[in-house]
């Protein structure tokens, strides 16, 4: 599973509307944009996530997928973190979840306690409810 991935998926709109090129969320959609387009040549995602690809990559929001797609939430979320999952497989290091924690971990020195807290956020429900670049900002006026 790839929280960065998911975040950065469904707030891809956003971040390009209102980054700079130097923005570090900014640079990651670039990758990750990249990382899809090599992944999707490869033949690496079934029909219904080039769907959902497809869809969220031209700016619709997933409840507008899910029922053109005429499939269930549940699905579609299935299916969704399944193919973050492949993304994040592809790239490796900071775009897993691992690999983000370590990250974020080191930049912001925090402590066990901030890292636990960090990862239980991570895994919870409300993972997406906080806007990405309000987490770094949060982290860098701490």
């Amino acid at each position: 599973m790839s929280w960065i991935i998911e975040t950065l998926l469904m707030d891809r709109e956003t971040i390009r509307l209102t980054s700079d090129l130097d923005d570090d969320d900014y640079n990651n959609i670039l990758i990750l944009e990249k990382e899809i387009e090599k992944l999707i040549c490869k033949g690496i995602f079934s029909p219904i996530e080039l769907d959902i690809i497809n869809g969220i990559m031209s700016g619709k929001h997933p409840p507008q997928l899910y029922y053109r797609m005429g499939i269930s939430k549940a699905t579609f979320y299935k299916y969704f973190k399944n193919l973050c999952g492949k993304i994040a497989f592809s790239l490796g290091g900071y775009f897993t979840d691992d690999g983000y924690i370590k990250y974020f971990v080191s930049k912001y020195n925090l402590d066990e306690n901030q890292e636990n807290l960090l990862k239980g956020y991570i895994k919870s429900e409300f993972r997406h409810k906080i806007p990405l670049n309000l987490i770094s900002k949060r982290m860098n006026n701490d």
